[in-house]
């Protein structure tokens, strides 16, 4: 007996078995080794094409090439903390300026940074589908307001911190050029850093300036991997 679903139906069966068949797909890369299996699921939770992934090895390959005595522009930190009173947002540029003075006690290759009073106009965030999808989609929004403000310096960071109940929860870090190209983005949450990382004080700067000592370095093609995700 043959049986037509409703729309809906199908439509949800379908979606199932694209995350089905991703995940199959992800359990042979662990497997087997080769990356180029992720792909298929990258793209699938918000991954942009290759096209797009070569203009970010590009503008992460000229970023590495300047001169470290460059400053490139910091905007102050977006922090968005839940706690018993409510879920609270703010652009602070006194995070920024401490972790611009952390990154000088600590060292990370290649930063030297001028905070900026005020952050740019930007959309609210919402983390939707999941972290990654959230990561890239963010990072296409500061890409438009960059290329919109027209910053004076090569390259652009933004920082975001998300907590609650007084424990980082993610941490988002941008880099983008003057033009708006994506040159740098990693999204990090407990599985990273643990679920205990305190909001207060500089544990998640350290974290933050360790990742980047060790990725500021690493070859473009090992930054945006084709499965974007390296």
């Amino acid at each position: 007996m043959n049986v037509s679903l409703p729309w809906w139906a199908r439509r949800v069966v379908g979606s199932v078995l694209g995350v089905l068949l991703a995940l199959s797909l992800a359990a042979s890369a662990q497997a087997s080794g080769p990356r180029w299996l992720m792909v298929p699921l990258a793209r699938y939770f918000g991954v942009p094409p290759e096209a797009e992934l070569a203009k970010c090895r590009e503008a992460f390959r000229r970023y590495q090439a300047q001169p470290t005595e460059i400053p490139a522009e910091l905007w102050p930190v977006l922090r968005l903390a839940s706690d018993d009173s409510g879920r609270h947002r703010e652009w602070s540029a006194d995070l920024a300026r401490s972790f611009a003075a952390r990154l000088e006690t600590v060292g990370a290759t290649g930063l030297r940074l001028h905070v900026l009073a005020e952050a740019p106009a930007v959309p609210s965030a919402k983390m939707g589908r999941n972290q990654l999808s959230y990561l890239w989609q963010r990072g296409s929004q500061y890409a438009a307001v960059v290329r919109e403000q027209k910053p004076s310096t090569n390259f652009v960071w933004i920082v975001e911190v998300w907590a609650s109940q007084g424990k980082v929860s993610a941490l988002q870090i941008f880099l983008l050029s003057a033009d708006g190209q994506i040159a740098y983005l990693r999204a990090y949450n407990s599985h990273q850093f643990g679920k205990n990382l305190p909001l207060a004080g500089e544990a998640w700067v350290d974290f933050l300036i360790t990742r980047l000592r060790q990725d500021l370095v690493r070859p473009p093609e090992e930054i945006f991997p084709r499965d974007g995700v390296g």
